[in-house]
């Protein structure tokens, strides 16, 4: 936890301010303010141990299938999925605009250029892609989802989701990011599954 001397706000139509810890943000109540982030800002880290610190959760739930544990959580406009296979760490996916860095993770990429990207890797594969079109449709009934709701921006309501689907060796999640902007909304889907 941070002290309050560590802390910095994040104050209204900025970026967040990070404390000297990797991946920790500090603010008093973040769905009551406005914290304005592009897409361009978020970076894809893929960690095979667990992260260094906690970031604030606004949502979160576990869900767990034969040998394998899924945390999924809401940080913010971002989010990250933790999974553990037999107790143990197996790897945590986030699609955030935390300041990781690229040494530090099993995959690093950055979305500066807003350009679809996949990744392949064992028995995980994540694609991520952008649109500015229309918002995607519900993967799931809604039963197997987690959302949270922002603060308006250009008259708009970002959002963040994640929903899943558990098979009997496999698990898939999207997620869904929205970033509204002064002419339109981008929309960043993600598509996860792993096979064990």
């Amino acid at each position: 936890m941070l002290s309050r001397l560590d802390r910095k706000l994040v104050s209204a139509r900025s970026k967040p301010l990070y404390s000297g810890s990797m991946n920790m943000v500090a603010y008093p109540d973040p769905l009551k303010m406005t914290i304005y982030q592009q897409p361009g800002d978020l970076i894809l880290g893929i960690f095979d141990r667990p992260l260094t610190t906690e970031p604030l959760t606004l949502e979160q739930t576990t869900i767990q299938q034969g040998p394998v544990s899924a945390r999924f959580q809401i940080i913010g406009e971002s989010h990250i999925a933790r999974l553990e296979r037999e107790g143990l760490v197996w790897f945590s996916e986030t699609l955030s605009c935390l300041p990781l860095r690229a040494p530090d993770c099993l995959h690093w990429h950055s979305f500066i250029e807003r350009r679809e990207h996949h990744f392949r890797q064992d028995h995980y594969e994540i694609k991520v892609h952008f649109q500015d079109k229309v918002m995607p449709a519900r993967r799931t009934t809604g039963q197997s989802s987690i959302q949270v709701h922002f603060p308006p921006v250009f008259g708009q309501v970002p959002v963040t989701r994640i929903e899943w689907q558990i098979g009997v060796d496999t698990l898939k999640w999207w997620t869904l990011h929205t970033y509204p902007e002064a002419m339109h909304t981008t929309y960043v889907e993600s598509e996860s599954v792993v096979r064990w």
